[in-house]
């Protein structure tokens, strides 16, 4: 199955994850395994594309984070996006990222394709989160959005 093409994800649990409903995978070390594996089975035997975005400023009053919260975002989002790509690449799936600034306060990182609007997957994902508002910081959740799954590290 390509990445481009959109099905339910099914967790180690089994269960379906409806759309634009979040998961939690944990901290930033504890979800590389579970999401390697997603994108093994995702796209067996092709390169992984990622796209992440990396905020740079918040226009969101709802979000409280200084420079020193975004900062703090940021390593541990480039530490995440290495630890995958790494993980990938070690079971043999050629794996690849694109960074691009982004005004959201949230890091996403999802399988990019030629066709993909990433401004509205940015915005799709965004407005999920918005919407369970979870509380725990320093997570990685996973979204099923239109376009396929997305993380969205806060």
């Amino acid at each position: 199955m390509s990445v481009a093409t959109h099905a339910p994800i099914l967790i180690e649990d089994g269960h379906d994850i409806h759309y634009d409903a979040l998961n939690e995978m944990g901290d930033v070390e504890h979800a590389v395994q579970p999401i390697t594996e997603l994108l093994c089975r995702a796209s067996p035997n092709e390169q992984v594309r990622l796209h992440c975005t990396l905020p740079t400023w918040n226009n969101n009053p709802d979000f409280c984070l200084d420079m020193h919260d975004f900062h703090d975002l940021r390593n541990r989002s480039l530490d995440f996006i290495h630890n995958l790509v790494k993980a990938l690449r070690a079971v043999g799936v050629p794996a690849s990222y694109t960074l691009a600034p982004s005004d959201s306060p949230l890091c996403l990182v999802c399988a990019s394709h030629a066709h993909m609007d990433k401004r509205k997957v940015q915005m799709s994902a965004f407005e999920a989160f918005e919407k369970y508002k979870p509380t725990a910081r320093q997570q990685v959740l996973l979204v099923d959005l239109q376009d396929g799954p997305a993380l969205v590290i806060t």
